[in-house]
């Protein structure tokens, strides 16, 4: 544990201190990290890593995919550790994007059956399904009409 503190360490201070021309560069730093070692399957540093990640990714506004696709490999990550307090206020806040931002609906939708198997984990069966039919509304080619005649109005 204590080797991993100093990595993380170590590669914390490697980051920063490189000049970066934008927060652009410091986020895929962060997202190239957090993916190797998401590949080696040190999650606490994948989410240290893309927790550093999302902060720059905010910095674009709430519609960028960047944004969006921080928030998704984020709650997916917490939910996989079985963390699904820190998963779900992700999953909320993907679902209020998909709301505001209806270009983002494939990349939600995706997000959402994540979020359905969770709640289905979670003995939250009833939530679950509602996950996965606004999952698959989000996929159809003409989601507003489907969740107005769902009666899910976004």
């Amino acid at each position: 544990m204590r080797n991993q503190c100093i990595a993380l360490a170590t590669l914390v201070l490697m980051v920063s201190s490189q000049p970066a021309s934008n927060a652009s560069d410091l986020y895929y730093k962060y997202k190239h990290i957090a993916t190797q070692a998401l590949n080696r399957k040190d999650y606490s540093m994948a989410e240290v890593m893309y927790s550093r990640a999302l902060e720059q990714a905010e910095l674009y506004g709430e519609n960028d995919p960047r944004l969006v696709a921080c928030l998704i490999t984020l709650a997916n990550l917490y939910a996989k550790q079985n963390e699904y307090a820190q998963a779900e206020p992700l999953y909320q806040r993907l679902i209020a994007l998909a709301e505001q931002h209806h270009e983002l609906d494939n990349q939600v939708a995706s997000a959402l059956t994540q979020y359905s198997s969770m709640q289905a984990r979670t003995n939250r069966s009833d939530k679950s399904e509602l996950f996965k039919q606004l999952a698959s509304v989000l996929q159809s080619p003409n989601p507003n009409e489907e969740l107005g005649n769902a009666g899910i109005g976004m």
